[in-house]
Order: C-alpha cells, then structure tokens, then sequence
C-alpha cells in the first residue's frame, strides 16, 4: 500500500515495476486506487539485474536527490526521462526505442 500512496503523492503517471512477487502483481495498489477515486498509472514489468546501471525506486532516488547525492532528477546516473534527455537521447529516439522494443 506504501508504495500505491507514495506513486499518487508524487503524481507517478508510469511504473516500471520489477518482477519480484510484490511488485509484479500490484493488486493491493490496484484495489487502493479504485477504491479512492485515483486514476491508475500505466504500469509494466521489467526484469531486474544485480548490475543494472541505475535505480528504478522512486524513494531511493528522492532521497539521494535530497540528500544531494544526485545533483536532481536529470542527473544522468539516474534513469529518468529528465536524465535520459540530459544525456543528449532525443524524445524521438525514445520513443522509437520503446516502439521498437515493445512491453
């Protein structure tokens, strides 16, 4: 439930979730969600490896950001669209990669 109030808090309108048990299902999130009213964020699963480049947790890289470990949300090491677009990949090319690749 943590997770559902902190992605509506922050205005969270995609998930990335990884494929760990809690988090690929998301029905507790689902249920919380309708139940209140909100709108629900498109969500999609995504393996996770031990050596990913960077973290998907929202809350870890809030942190950080607060904690000015990262210098804010378009810090390249980060792998938000702010980032990514920072490190000179264009909207289109996303957009292509995310066609191209498909859920």
């Amino acid at each position: 439930m943590a997770a559902g109030l902190d992605d509506h808090l922050l205005g969270v309108t995609h998930i990335i979730r990884g494929k760990e048990p809690p988090h690929e299902l998301g029905f507790v999130q689902e249920f919380m969600y309708k139940r209140l009213g909100w709108e629900l964020p498109d969500s999609n699963s995504l393996w996770q490896t031990q050596d990913y480049w960077a973290f998907l947790s929202k809350s870890k890289n809030h942190s950080r950001v607060n904690e000015r470990i990262y210098s804010g949300f378009d810090d390249p090491r980060l792998a938000t669209f702010a980032a990514i677009r920072k490190r000179g990949i264009t909207a289109a090319a996303i957009k292509k990669m995310i066609i191209d690749v498909g859920p």
